[in-house]
């Protein structure tokens, strides 16, 4: 009898002493796990924390880039106004006058080639820039940033974009200016016309004359001035 009760105990020890090592075991690993997840999300959020800081790098030189580029595209903008025929297809002229029968074919090539010799030495990299329907656009491709803190070494890449509507300049684009150019060409009156001119381009001061067959169209803005025929 007693020795059946021994036994009964020794398999009772067995099975708490099992039981905690189960126990035991599971704690273990539960804190490794939580130790290596807590490693790998300490080293996440320090890659995300450092990589700031090549975003920062890049965002700060498209903010200081923007001002130049800015600057560069409207002194583009007031060296294409000085000669009539870098927008005009210049066919026929009246006291030195060009007639405005079209906008030229190649303007936008034009204008985007002045603005990269005037951006030339710059900016260090490739620059693309575009005219199309009066919106200009400026990009500067394969920006590369980088920052290196801690052993934490993070490459970004990224194109560098800018764009500029005329209109939204306070500026007259030249699709604008022929499309206005077309329609006012249809009222026979010098007081029709100048109305018609002064409703489209309410901040520009217009002035119409009429010069023998033709109507002398003069549209001027601080040191912005337009002076063409129609008619």
């Amino acid at each position: 009898m007693w020795r059946g009760i021994a036994m009964k105990n020794k398999r009772g020890d067995l099975a708490v002493t099992l039981l905690v090592f189960l126990v035991v075991m599971l704690c273990a690993v539960s804190l490794y796990a939580f130790a290596s997840t807590n490693s790998v999300s300490e080293k996440k959020i320090a890659s995300v924390v450092f990589s700031e800081g090549a975003y920062l790098e890049a965002d700060y030189y498209e903010f200081g880039m923007s001002s130049v580029v800015e600057e560069i595209y409207l002194e583009t903008y007031m060296t294409f106004l000085e000669s009539e025929t870098n927008y005009i297809n210049c066919d026929s002229k009246y006291d030195d006058v060009c007639y405005f029968d079209s906008l030229k074919s190649n303007l936008d090539s034009i204008f985007r080639d002045l603005f990269l010799e005037k951006f030339s030495g710059k900016h260090d990299g490739v620059v693309n820039a575009n005219l199309n329907a009066d919106l200009f656009s400026v990009v500067f491709s394969d920006m590369e940033f980088t920052s290196n803190v801690s052993g934490y070494f993070v490459n970004y890449s990224s194109d560098i974009s800018y764009e500029f509507n005329f209109v939204d300049q306070g500026l007259i684009g030249f699709r604008r200016l022929d499309e206005v150019r077309v329609m006012c060409g249809f009222f026979p009156e010098v007081a029709e016309v100048k109305n018609c001119f002064n409703e489209e381009f309410k901040n520009f001061d217009v002035s119409v004359s009429e010069v023998d067959k033709y109507f002398n169209v003069v549209l001027r803005k601080d040191e912005i001035e337009f002076n063409f025929l129609i008619g």
